[in-house]
């Protein structure tokens, strides 16, 4: 069943569409498939744009690739002599999607503007945090915890 988009819904779509865009984060796509786009209040009364990955999802094989545990890092800080902190700023979106697959596996409909995917990995993957935990630990290697 679709549900009529109000038009203030609709011009954030439009906004953040464009803003995406304009920044290489999105491309026009022509995909077989494509996953809906959801739009959340804030608390401020403004919307965001999320993306519904639940069926690519269902769908994809998970990487079991080991995730830090919070124990283990505080347990190693506490002989550490020097502490370091990073803020990576919508940290998956700055790893580029390399293949077609991948980007067409993004892809997403704006309603009256089309098909579009991502370049870089969106939030909502369920492998975007074991993809980005492994370039961490490719960067810094293991002695970073």
């Amino acid at each position: 069943t679709r549900i009529p988009v109000l038009p203030k819904v609709l011009e954030a779509l439009h906004s953040e569409l464009d803003k995406m865009l304009e920044q290489g984060l999105v491309e026009p796509s022509h995909a077989a498939w494509a996953s809906p786009v959801v739009m959340v209040r804030k608390s401020d009364g403004t919307y965001r744009a999320c993306l519904d990955f639940r069926k690519v999802n269902s769908v994809t094989a998970k990487d079991s690739y080991p995730m830090p545990n919070l124990s283990q890092i505080l347990d190693g800080l506490r002989q550490a002599r020097y502490l370091s902190k990073i803020d990576l700023k919508q940290a998956f979106l700055q790893v580029p999607l390399a293949d077609e697959e991948s980007r067409d596996i993004t892809s997403f409909i704006v309603p009256s503007r089309g098909l579009f995917r991502y370049r870089v990995m969106p939030f909502g993957l369920c492998n975007s945090p074991a993809t980005f935990q492994r370039l961490v630990d490719e960067i810094f290697g293991p002695e970073v915890w």
